[in-house]
């Protein structure tokens, strides 16, 4: 019987794989099948070869080139990696559905709904109005937005950030994040990233909705899509929302990171000067304060902070009373911005920093939120320690890096700063 290493594609995804190519994937001859499967459904191949280092059977196993991931997505019938990735994993990571006595009323419901292929909005506003502060709610809201994705239901989509009840956690603290709500968020979000069509008649709605601007644009931040509909909507988000300091430093932030994403120098400049404007507060969100520091260090801007004790002192302060995950975001934003414009001084000494405060943190059992923030930022610290001469111990950190758990909205960044230390740590 022949045996695999490690297989980089997860359970789930390669049952799926399995049963488009109608074939168990248990021996290396398989994957010449599934390439030749690939080449007759797809514009890009995939090699046999590749596809062994893929699922095991190779025993030089290298990570995979997000093109490759991509071509496995579109085999499956979705956009893009990150988009396959979303839609597996959305069950692992949804509340526990509790067993309660209207848990049937509403399951019916979504089934009659799915069969007949109509949603009915105003039966969908009952059950919120009656259910909306349980978690059934939010898994039902869940289903009908991905069900409305696939069958372009653009009525439903319209109005899924109106609904009663559900949206109330929101409209009363929109700086209180909500795991159960997030999730409406990036199901919304790859609906968009699907449809061209779609995503230009719904970015004004959602650009001007209260309820849509905190869970599809500030929490769902798709970098991913920048110059897609995200950017577009990102643009009606700002013309729209009132300008706080926070506000102006996540739409400035996100203008730069895309002046980065296309290397505009130009655009680079004039978006960091204009943050430089913005003052700067501890209390600003752990997310936005990473994304400031890292672009003023990036850009030479040092003296906005301070010197570089001054700096240290601020990040310090800054994070005191942090949790973990607080520290780590910030960390990560920071660090993020100094890799992609190669300020390697500044990188070593923030991923230091952080490193060690982290270790501080004394946590027995990390959630799957924390840890996929600190598999992100195992890139950064592996090129710190690259930059230090620490070969060994990059290689450590590299190696401890799963793919699948990187973000859905900023995959393909991650992925690409993770070859680029690879190529690095090789040479």
């Amino acid at each position: 019987k022949e045996i695999t290493t490690y297989c980089m594609i997860p359970p789930n995804i390669k049952l799926l794989i399995e049963n488009r190519v109608g074939r168990k994937i248990l021996y290396s001859k398989d994957c010449e099948a599934l390439s030749l499967s690939i080449k007759r459904v797809c514009s890009e191949p995939i090699s046999a070869t590749t596809l062994k280092r893929i699922f095991g059977f190779a025993k030089n196993i290298e990570k995979p080139r997000l093109s490759t991931l991509d071509t496995l997505a579109s085999y499956l019938n979705y956009a893009d990696w990150g988009s396959l990735l979303n839609s597996t994993s959305e069950n692992e990571n949804r509340l526990t559905v509790l067993n309660s006595g209207y848990t049937h009323v509403i399951q019916q419901q979504l089934l009659i709904m799915m069969m007949t292929g109509i949603i009915d909005v105003r039966k969908v506003e009952a059950l919120c109005i009656r259910y909306g502060v349980c978690n059934e709610i939010i898994n039902f809201i869940i289903d009908l937005v991905m069900f409305a994705g696939k069958s372009k239901n653009v009525l439903f989509l319209k109005q899924v950030f109106d609904l009663p009840v559900v949206y109330d956690s929101i409209l009363k603290n929109p700086k209180l994040l909500d795991d159960r709500l997030y999730f409406i968020g990036q199901s919304v979000g790859m609906a968009l990233r699907s449809d061209k069509t779609i995503a230009n008649e719904l970015i004004k709605i959602y650009g001007t909705n209260a309820v849509a601007q905190v869970i599809l644009i500030e929490w769902f931040v798709d970098e991913d899509y920048l110059n897609d509909y995200y950017g577009k909507m990102l643009e009606i988000y700002y013309k729209h929302k009132i300008k706080s300091s926070e506000t102006r430093i996540f739409y400035t932030a996100l203008k730069y990171t895309r002046a980065l994403q296309v290397n505009d120098r130009i655009k680079q400049k004039f978006w960091s000067s204009e943050i430089k404007k913005i003052t700067i507060s501890k209390n600003n969100h752990p997310i936005l304060i990473g994304r400031y520091v890292g672009i003023i260090l990036s850009e030479g801007m040092a003296d906005r902070i301070g010197s570089e004790k001054e700096i240290t002192n601020f990040l310090m302060k800054t994070i005191s009373n942090y949790n973990y995950i607080q520290k780590a975001y910030t960390g990560l934003f920071a660090l993020r911005y100094l890799f992609a414009n190669k300020n390697k001084l500044w990188l070593m000494e923030i991923a230091s920093f952080f490193e060690k405060e982290l270790n501080k943190e004394k946590q027995v059992e990390k959630d799957f939120w924390t840890q996929k923030i600190d598999n992100q930022l195992l890139i950064y610290f592996a090129y710190s320690k690259f930059l230090k001469g620490n070969l060994k111990t990059a290689k450590t950190c590299l190696n401890k890096i799963d793919l699948n758990l990187f973000d859905v909205f900023r995959y393909r960044s991650l992925h690409k700063d993770l070859l680029e230390v690879l190529s690095h740590v090789k040479k």
